[in-house]
């Protein structure tokens, strides 16, 4: 791959580049191998990036915004580097015992129409439109925007700004549906979508193709709007893996991912029906991971022990210990209509890593939800669709006391994962479509 030119690309995502969380580790997984100087990342969130990929950042963030409306600071977003990390975890420490922070934080985690188009009214006014972004992109010199889209209005507005000051094309990759309506009685919801629908048009017509998360998405999305698209979803790298054995007393599950859109909620009738079944003297604990940690009733719900508790965040390769001392790998969607709706054409980005793990899958959500459908359909789990406790707790029986069948689940996976998922395969792709759009452009 060294051999190979490199433009320079531009990231814009709500999120960094990350080693673990989600959608920043796909985008790490797209670019791995890149060139450091060869990409730069602008995004918005609190987070600390992973500078394995690039040492280059910017970042602007909600509560710099804030602080502009209210005249208590004059410009929003920096450079920031790897001395900034202690500091940023000082902030958020700071931040997390602020009674007014943590409303606010909690008002737009709800997603509330009226919150997000407060938000998007406040990024509107172009605090963050300065000249050390200026200076930043200058000295950036980016041939390609490579933009991981939201629910955001703003961030598609900032996107449409660099890549007409810079004349430059872009490349859009869309993970969740935020353009789908839902039922609604609030009238700042429909506000919000018809917002979002029409920079989503803006967008595809723009892009020089879509990067989708997966078929059903990629589908749907050139139906209603048009355009060119691709399929990636989260890349691995095909590693050897430590043949799985029963070793203790339990059975232990592993969840290790995002606890927000109602997870936490499935998560704890699983530890219920964990507790449950200990009755009948049939043994299983839930080790829950993520780099968020829950609050409030969340964080209450999802630690009952010695069958569910919640132990925190793990970097890379303390997951990758975690997965091999299990026995099964725990994935989830909530099932309400809600949640449903914003996941229906999603595939979490664990999927793939669990996949090639060698351990097997447990995964509990809706039928018609892309990621559950996935494993379904190619038979690469246990797959639990009903959301009546009875349910669950039977087929938990089922993969806790049968052996042969969780080797069958988690050899099955791993066949699929090395056929689709190959990193190598992903990054070819991705970056073909970038040589062809700065081709293109020239």
């Amino acid at each position: 791959m060294n051999s190979k030119q490199y433009p320079n690309i531009l990231i814009v995502s709500h999120n960094p580049l990350s080693d673990s969380q989600s959608n920043g580790k796909t985008l790490s997984s797209f670019f791995k191998g890149y060139p450091k100087d060869k990409v730069a990342q602008l995004f918005l969130t609190m987070e600390n990036p992973d500078y394995t990929i690039t040492d280059k950042f910017y970042r602007i963030q909600d509560t710099e915004i804030l602080k502009c409306f209210l005249k208590r600071q004059k410009t929003a977003g920096k450079v920031i580097d790897k001395n900034e990390e202690d500091s940023v975890v000082q902030r958020k420490t700071i931040l997390h015992k602020n009674k007014v922070y943590l409303f606010i934080r909690n008002i737009f985690q709800q997603r509330l129409p009226l919150a997000l188009l407060f938000r998007d009214i406040l990024w509107n006014m172009d605090y963050w439109k300065t000249d050390s972004l200026k200076q930043w992109l200058k000295e950036q010199s980016p041939d390609i925007v490579f933009f991981q889209s939201s629910n955001s209005p703003f961030l598609f507005r900032i996107v449409k700004w660099i890549c007409g000051e810079l004349d430059i094309p872009m490349i859009m990759q869309t993970t969740d549906d935020y353009v789908t309506l839902n039922f609604s009685l609030d009238p700042f919801y429909f506000l919000h979508v018809r917002s979002i629908k029409k920079w989503y048009t803006w967008a595809v017509e723009k892009a020089h193709c879509v990067v989708a998360i997966g078929d059903l998405m990629a589908s749907e999305y050139k139906r209603r709007f048009g355009g060119n698209y691709l399929v990636a979803m989260n890349s691995v790298e095909i590693e050897d893996v430590a043949k799985y054995q029963y070793q203790g007393d339990a059975i232990r599950l592993l969840y290790a991912g995002n606890l927000g859109l109602n997870r936490w909620k499935v998560l704890s009738l699983l530890g219920h029906c964990l507790a449950e079944l200990r009755e009948e003297n049939i043994k299983g604990e839930l080790s829950i991971y993520s780099i968020v940690e829950p609050e409030g009733k969340a964080a209450e719900a999802l630690n009952l022990p010695p069958y569910m508790s919640f132990k925190g965040r793990l970097n890379q390769e303390q997951l990758k210990q975690a997965k091999e001392a299990s026995d099964i790998l725990v994935h989830v969607e909530a099932f309400d209509r809600k949640n449903k709706h914003i996941t229906r054409l999603s595939i979490s980005t664990k999927i793939p890593e669990y996949m090639q793990s060698g351990r097997c899958i447990l995964a509990i959500g809706p039928s018609d939800v892309a990621s559950i459908n996935y494993l379904e359909s190619n038979e690469m789990a246990m797959v639990v669709t009903d959301p009546e406790k009875g349910k669950l707790k039977e087929s938990l029986r089922r993969i806790i006391m049968d052996e042969q069948e969780r080797i069958h689940f988690a050899d099955r996976a791993r066949e699929i994962a090395v056929e689709r998922h190959s990193i190598n395969t992903i990054k070819d792709m991705i970056y073909d479509a970038i040589i062809d759009a700065v081709e293109k452009n020239k």
